[in-house]
């Protein structure tokens, strides 16, 4: 521990002992909107990983699975039914049973639904920013937020088509054009994709194969700009699944736990054929390749995104800028999450009678002020939101729990909730040049309120003596607390920055609506403060340029939300509880050397110790650790650029290595047997660049290379019904696509 932190210490103080040298034309300069303003990447004292249109393309990052490998301290896990997704940074991710992420993800500026995610095609960048985010824009969080941005409409005629094949059957196509329709004025940029793929786990106890890719997405931009003064931009999106379910493995089992009690012929509550620790067995040695479930699930979903952003540039130094999305989800989901052909966890989720099952209102207004030769700026807004959700739950799809215990079709339970969000933030960046020259200050506070209700009706069929019922229960909360930020930034000169910051934030609590205890209903927010110290320096030695950015981190992390299950008089609940504290501290470092014109090495290391610091004594839940946290995570990418001859275009070399290691499933772990190995991929692409001087590029590519197996995430309920549930990475794939353009794209 102390050697590491004496790296990181080095790493950040290093350039105040080396004379500083100047970076000529060597790394392209990224800029970032970190601040709601303009800047470039090595200017803003926050850890930043930014990733460009070509980033992505070179990369082949088409999904969240593959932007957690170039990424320090991002880590990814899929939902049940691998339609949704869940980010983690830093050791911080969505509270159990809240609306509030941990990591924000914000679509053209707007803050994304919890349920939804957003397509990475026709991108202009990916940023990640971490730590506590909210004093600057959009929604507050604890772990950071990642703003991805589409392309915006040019007034110049461009497109571009591309389609691939590769194993599986898989097959995508994606296509964009760009039309200037008013010289100036009016420009319209349609763009879509399509992905399908046959699944890669056979359900042996059906035949059919589950974790299949079936989507199709469009998003057309329309930019209006009547004058210099004003550009409005609305973006309409409409995407769909369809697919059979995924495939959540059991990896784990206690063989005297509460699904080995009901799922035992020999005690007469099940009938069998088969008990259910010999399903179990079954399923581990199964592997990855083959499950064997009675339920698959589903997936057919469709989902809508608008978004409508106004700038009025009033004069050189004030700004006017308005936000406004809606977002909609119709359809359902529905996943098996035992593993085993047996009706012991069955989940299903439907808006009803096709009506949206989630829709959510935004908006925010800014007003952005910018002087003294942009350094010093200044934003303010305001940020509000509505949220709902209704959920018609299934007989048969929604929780089924154990054969006679509660039987599949004999109970079903509807829900429905609002979500509302206000919050006033602002932030200034002071320079203070009159103590040093190159000294600034920033500071940021959020007032957020939110609210949440949410009431359920349920409806229980019979079982021997425990007789059937309907109930319905109503509960509303209130959270609001304040977000701040203190950040002292010292530029040392045109290549070397170092900062300090403090930072406090919190994520709304959640809900127990069933709870019999009035003291047990409302759930406190988790809280998180931190100080992190940090690292930009840009640096050149003859021909050969490079970049070091590191930061090191420590957290407290108070009152950690934890769900635990309950079997009562024949009906399963579960409850949550703030149920313990913990202390995060690490660090990252991201370097890049760029030896020659044409070829690039860059990479990162990150380092996250987590440790629960203290268990509630009022929660009957033992955390044991903070999950999804891998500790040590590295990355290289090396690029090569070979020319093929005149006229006959490049050929570019992209590799990606990745290494993680073990890690504990499920967003707080509370048993040893949740405990997941690390794992290599190795990822790489070949491209054929302007192919014989046309605007014809032929990419070569394949995806973990090496066929490892590994699992992303899963279910802890090792404790509550004797296993622990997981979802395998995807295994190799590979194959060939080309892209074709026009004009200026």
């Amino acid at each position: 521990m102390i050697l590491k932190k004496y790296l990181f210490g080095s790493a950040i103080l290093l350039p105040l002992s080396v004379p500083s040298l100047t970076l000529a034309q060597g790394i392209e300069e990224i800029l970032v909107t970190a601040r709601r303003v303009e800047e470039s990447l090595q200017a803003v004292p926050i850890a930043i990983t930014a990733l460009s249109s070509g980033d992505l393309e070179k990369r082949n990052i088409h999904n969240f699975e593959q932007l957690q490998y170039n990424v320090p301290a991002l880590n990814f896990a899929q939902s049940l039914t691998r339609s949704g997704v869940r980010l983690q940074l830093r050791g911080q991710s969505a509270a159990y049973a809240s609306d509030y992420p941990g990591v924000d993800t914000l679509f053209a500026e707007v803050p994304l639904t919890p349920t939804g995610s957003a397509t990475l095609y026709d991108l202009d960048s990916i940023q990640v920013l971490k730590g506590p985010q909210g004093v600057a824009f959009g929604r507050n969080s604890t772990g950071g937020a990642m703003l991805i941005s589409p392309k915006k409409p040019e007034h110049a005629f461009s497109a571009y088509f591309s389609g691939g094949i590769g194993n599986f059957d898989h097959n995508s196509t994606e296509a964009m054009v760009n039309i200037p329709l008013i010289d100036d004025k009016l420009a319209l940029r349609i763009a879509g994709n399509m992905e399908k793929r046959d699944g890669w786990t056979r359900n042996i106890g059906t035949g059919n194969k589950l974790d299949e890719k079936d989507y199709k997405s469009i998003r057309a931009s329309l930019l209006f700009a009547p004058t210099d003064a004003i550009e409005n931009t609305t973006i309409f999106s409409y995407d769909t699944i369809d697919t059979r379910g995924s495939s959540n493995h059991l990896v784990a089992y206690n063989p005297a736990g509460t699904a080995a009690t009901l799922y035992n012929p020999a005690l007469g509550l099940y009938p069998g054929p088969g008990s259910f620790n010999e399903y179990a067995e079954e399923a581990i040695a199964l592997g990855r390749d083959k499950i064997h479930l009675d339920y698959e699930g589903y997936i057919d979903q469709d989902n809508r995104f608008l978004s409508n952003t106004t700038i009025f540039q009033l004069n050189n130094s004030i700004t006017l800028k308005n936000i406004f999305g809606v977002q909609q989800r119709r359809g359902g989901n529905g996943t098996n999450m035992g593993g085993v052909p047996l009706p012991l966890i069955h989940l299903g989720v439907n808006g009803p009678g096709g009506e949206p099952s989630s829709r959510l209102y935004s908006d925010e207004l800014q007003v952005i002020y910018t002087g003294m030769d942009g350094r010093l700026s200044w934003v303010s807004g305001v940020y509000w939101s509505k949220e709902s959700r209704v959920k018609d739950g299934i007989p048969g799809e929604t929780v089924t729990v154990g054969g006679l215990v509660i039987s599949a079709g004999s109970s079903f339970r509807d829900s429905e909730s609002d979500v509302r969000s206000v919050a006033p933030y602002s932030q200034i960046r002071l320079p203070l040049d009159f103590i040093a020259e190159g000294l600034s200050l920033t500071l940021g506070a959020r007032y957020t309120w939110d609210e949440r209700d949410v009431k359920t009706f349920s409806e229980t069929g019979g079982i021997g003596s425990f007789p059937g019922g309907v109930s319905t229960n109503s509960v509303s909360g209130e959270w609001s607390d304040w977000n701040w930020e203190v950040t002292a930034n010292y530029q040392i000169n045109d290549d070397t920055l170092v900062y300090l910051a403090h930072r406090h934030g919190f994520k709304g609590g959640a809900f127990n609506p069933t709870a019999v205890d009035p003291s047990l209903v409302l759930v406190e927010p988790e809280y998180v403060d931190d100080v992190e110290i940090g690292l930009k320096w840009d640096w050149a030695v003859n021909e050969i340029y490079g970049r070091i950015n590191a930061a090191y981190y420590y957290q407290w992390y108070e009152d950690i939300v934890r769900t635990t299950y309950f079997i009562e008089s024949g009906t399963s609940f579960a409850l949550n509880f703030n149920s313990a504290e913990a202390i995060i501290q690490g660090g990252e470092i991201e370097a890049l050397v760029q030896f020659t014109p044409n070829f690039t090495l860059s990479g990162y290391y990150s380092y996250v110790d987590s440790k629960i610091d203290s268990t509630d004594a009022n929660t009957p839940v033992l955390v044991t650790k903070v999950a999804d946290v891998p500790q040590h995570k590295v990355g290289l990418t090396a690029e090569y650029r070979m020319p093929v001859g005149d006229s006959a275009g490049d050929l570019l070399y992209n590799i990606t290595g990745y290494y993680q290691t073990e890690r504990y499933s499920d967003q707080a772990a509370v048993s040893r047997q949740s405990k997941f190995d690390g794992y290599a991929l190795m990822n790489a692409n070949l491209t054929w660049q302007n192919v014989m001087g046309h605007p014809l590029d032929i990419t070569l590519f394949v995806n973990n290379a090496f066929d490892k197996e590994y699992l992303l995430g899963g279910a802890d309920l090792y404790n509550d019904f004797g296993f622990v549930q997981s979802l395998y990475g995807e295994p190799r794939t590979y194959g060939v696509k080309f892209r074709y353009a026009w004009g200026a794209e």
